[in-house]
């Protein structure tokens, strides 16, 4: 598996471009200073270097001591057209293997061009293990730019691409400014469908993500950025923690809910709880750190579930478990919605919990005329309940936003 860390790329901001002319021009930047520059410049291929840039061949091979480099130098080969566009005029070609840059962590600006003077170009290019930019195409003696936003949190930057014979001519990164405390705190939601805010179709279906600033003043804004079939892995490698990590400012707060998903046996979906749960889990809280944002850990919201005894149930105790070793070892705040919300639920009783979970009759709603009985997501009134859980955990917790309540 590759490394967890490198898996922090974020929001595209994708625009595709077909030059045929002038070079990509920038401040040089010399190989010996590149580590502790804002901005990195890399011309690939056999052929001549662009002025400003470094130069990186087929034999080019990552070491810490270089900063960087292709991790499988036998999968990569170079060629030359021998144009007088010495930027574009030779390339790489990189199958099954990336390229790897040393960054300082942060924020930035990523654009790559590729071309080549004699053939076609069809590929998708990778960041940190999932997509940036999807059938990036350029035409014989036409060149794609495209440019995305990246946020390193380990250290370094890892591009892979893909398609028939991917070509690299160039590869920019530009340290992007820090980022600064915004008017009043803004707390980002990541997690599941539990947490997600639904569309009007899916009424009256509701997570505790679109209730939980009724319990709030104006004074803090919730984003809610969870959404259903996520785990705490499959979100990193849709790019939706890149979104929230572009965006997160000094003195805001990350909420972090997973657990459902990565129970299950989906490879896409599914993490160890004691190994690759807990290396995600960390992923989310080192990028918000970086930024100067507030990581909170919450534990799985229980499910109507019950034991032999006829009480309600955790059905996820190992990553429970996971998650609370890994606050105490990362010291990060930690709501456990689960004991909360089964301890709710026993307080309601079996029979009346249908009420707060998707248990509905035929022709009741219109968007669910056959009815449906599903005792994981939560109705108007479920999610509004366990919301209540949550800012009674912010309370208990003693965040600052506790201020906010009303």
């Amino acid at each position: 598996m590759k490394r967890l860390y490198r898996k922090a790329c974020l929001q595209v901001v994708i625009g595709a471009l077909l030059l045929s002319g002038a070079a990509v021009t920038g401040p040089a930047v010399p190989e010996t200073a590149a580590k502790g520059s804002k901005e990195y410049h890399y011309d690939f291929g056999s052929g001549r270097v662009e002025k400003g840039y470094t130069k990186v061949k087929d034999n080019t091979a990552y070491t810490k001591g270089r900063g960087y480099g292709f991790a499988d130098v036998s999968k990569v080969k170079a060629e030359d057209r021998d144009t007088s566009d010495e930027l574009r005029s030779d390339f790489v070609t990189m199958n099954g293997t990336s390229f790897i840059v040393d960054v300082p962590n942060g924020d930035y600006s990523v654009t790559v061009i590729a071309g080549d003077e004699e053939a076609a170009l069809a590929m998708d290019i990778y960041a940190e293990g999932h997509k940036e930019a999807l059938g990036l195409t350029a035409s014989a003696g036409q060149y794609a730019e495209v440019t995305f936003a990246v946020a390193v949190i380990d250290g370094r930057l890892d591009l892979e691409l893909q398609g028939t014979d991917p070509r690299l001519n160039a590869l920019t990164l530009e340290r992007l400014p820090e980022r600064t405390a915004g008017d009043k705190p803004n707390v980002y939601l990541a997690g599941d469908s539990t947490v997600m805010s639904y569309p009007s179709r899916y009424y009256p279906m509701a997570g505790w993500g679109q209730r939980i600033a009724e319990y709030f003043t104006d004074g803090v804004t919730f984003t809610n950025k969870a959404i259903g079939g996520r785990s705490s892995k499959s979100f990193v490698m849709d790019g939706r923690l890149d979104t929230i990590l572009t965006e997160i400012r000094p003195g805001d707060y990350l909420f972090v809910q997973f657990g459902h998903n990565d129970a299950s046996s989906v490879p896409e979906r599914h993490t160890e709880p004691f190994t690759t749960y807990k290396e995600y889990l960390t992923m989310y809280i080192d990028g918000a750190r970086q930024r100067n944002a507030e990581p909170v850990l919450v534990t799985p919201v229980g499910r109507r579930s019950w034991d032999e005894n006829g009480r309600f149930k955790n059905d996820f105790p190992d990553y429970w478990l996971a998650m609370k070793q890994v606050a105490e070892e990362k010291q990060v705040p930690l709501l456990d919605l689960n004991s909360r919300s089964i301890a709710f639920y026993d307080t309601v009783g079996m029979e009346e919990t249908k009420a707060l979970f998707f248990w509905l009759e035929p022709g009741a709603y219109p968007n669910w005329p056959d009815g449906t009985q599903d005792n994981t997501h939560f109705q108007e009134a479920g999610a509004l309940a366990i919301a209540k859980l949550v800012s009674e955990g912010i309370r208990d917790l003693e965040l600052p936003i506790k201020a906010y309540l009303k």
